[in-house]
């Protein structure tokens, strides 16, 4: 009996080993879109990785942020590949590790006019805009934060998008990527 409970053991001490963090492994941790240390880790790993590290890469038409207590943070970034003028990676952070997947390219859209640098995006802007809506959104009936997005227009204006869901009513508040409030509707 003891050699099973020390096996175990063993197990969960790897796991935790190779997790960021037994609670972020776990679906726990604290949410990205309303703390700007964990944002900031969550960038920082993202521009860490071997094949990011060290290189000016670009942002590919929008970042998605979501997080629920059971899964955690769940961000989706779209990378150029640096190198290249066409090869777009998904990079999804989800239970404390990457995940990367290719993009396919569809449209006629000029690829210049969908990318924006990561070095020019303020990503601690991100708490500041969800606190923001959760204040607006106060008289809305179960208003719930679970979704923020970074969209990239065609025109060059960059959008934070925060999503509000209500029980009997939802609403869309948007920032510019500084975070000055634009609208809530």
């Amino acid at each position: 009996m003891k050699k099973i409970l020390l096996a175990m053991m063993l197990v969960v001490s790897l796991v935790a080993v190779g997790c960021s963090s037994v609670t972020e492994m776990v679906g726990g941790g604290k949410n990205a879109m309303e703390d700007p240390a964990t944002i900031t880790k969550i960038v920082d790993s993202l521009k860490n990785r071997d094949e990011l590290k060290g290189k000016d890469f670009y942002l590919f038409q929008d970042v998605n942020f979501s997080y629920s207590k059971d899964i955690g943070n769940v961000i989706s970034f779209n990378v150029l590949k640096p190198g290249t003028e066409d090869i777009v990676d998904r990079y999804l952070y989800r239970r404390g590790t990457w995940e990367v997947n290719p993009v396919k390219i569809t449209g006629k859209g000029d690829m210049k006019d969908n990318i924006t640098p990561i070095k020019g995006i303020n990503f601690d802007v991100l708490p500041t805009v969800v606190k923001d809506a959760k204040e607006r959104a106060k008289d809305i009936e179960g208003a719930d934060i679970s979704w923020s997005a970074m969209k990239f227009r065609m025109n060059g204006s960059h959008e934070w998008w925060v999503k509000i869901k209500g029980t009997r009513k939802d609403a869309m508040a948007t920032y510019s990527l500084d975070g000055s409030f634009k609208s809530f509707k």
